[in-house]
C-alpha cells in the first residue's frame, strides 16, 4: 500500500481529491509554486515533485549536503518551504540538521546544524515551517521551538501535553 496525499476543502473539511503518493515511505509534504513536494525515505532517498491536482510525478531528485552530496544514510524527517525554497530537516552521524534546497534539483543553498548528542530542537525535527520573515518553527516530540533565519533560538513551547508531534 502507498501513502494517500488528500487535498481538503479548509471550510468543509472534505476532501476533494485523493490520490496515491509515490510510496508508502512519505516522510514530509508541502505544496510550493503550484507544486506537491513529497520526502521519501524509500531507497536512495529523494523528494519527489508531484502534480498538485493529480499527483502524478513530475519529477523527483535527491536532496544535497552541504558539500554537494547526496545525503545517503539518513532519514529524512520534515519538509517545509519559505515561499521560494524547500526546508528539510534530517539526522546527519553526530548532528541534527536543517537544509534550504532548491526546488528544482536538491542542490544545498544552505544549512544550520546542532550537536545531537545534547537535547536540542533539531535533534529527529518531525515537521518545520518558515514564515514569510524567515522565523523558523521546528516541532519534535513534544515541543515546538521558534529560531530566526540563522537558527538562534527565540521561543519555545514545551508543555504542549502532546507525545509526537509530526508535522506544522
Amino acid at each position: 500500500p502507498f501513502d494517500q496525499i488528500l487535498i481538503v476543502d479548509a471550510a468543509t473539511g472534505a476532501a476533494s481529491s485523493v490520490f496515491d503518493a509515490p510510496d508508502a515511505s512519505g516522510q514530509g509534504l508541502t505544496y510550493l509554486g503550484g507544486y506537491l513536494y513529497y520526502a521519501s525515505n524509500a531507497g536512495d532517498k529523494r523528494i519527489y515533485k508531484l502534480n498538485a491536482t493529480t499527483g502524478a510525478p513530475e519529477a523527483n531528485f535527491r536532496p544535497k549536503d552541504n558539500w554537494g552530496n547526496d545525503i545517503t544514510g539518513q532519514n529524512l524527517l520534515g519538509l517545509g518551504n519559505d515561499g521560494s525554497d524547500l526546508w528539510l530537516s534530517y539526522a546527519e552521524s553526530n548532528e541534527s540538521c536543517v537544509l534550504k534546497i532548491n526546488e528544482n534539483n536538491g542542490d544545498n543553498k544552505g544549512r544550520f546544524c546542532q550537536d545531537q548528542n545534547q537535547n536540542t530542537a533539531l535533534k529527529q525535527a518531525s515537521g518545520i515551517a518558515i514564515g514569510p520573515d524567515g522565523v523558523i518553527v521546528i516541532a519534535k516530540d513534544d515541543e515546538i521551538v521558534k529560531r530566526d533565519s540563522a537558527g538562534q533560538f527565540l521561543q519555545d513551547w514545551s508543555d504542549l501535553d502532546a507525545s509526537d508531534i509530526q508535522g506544522l
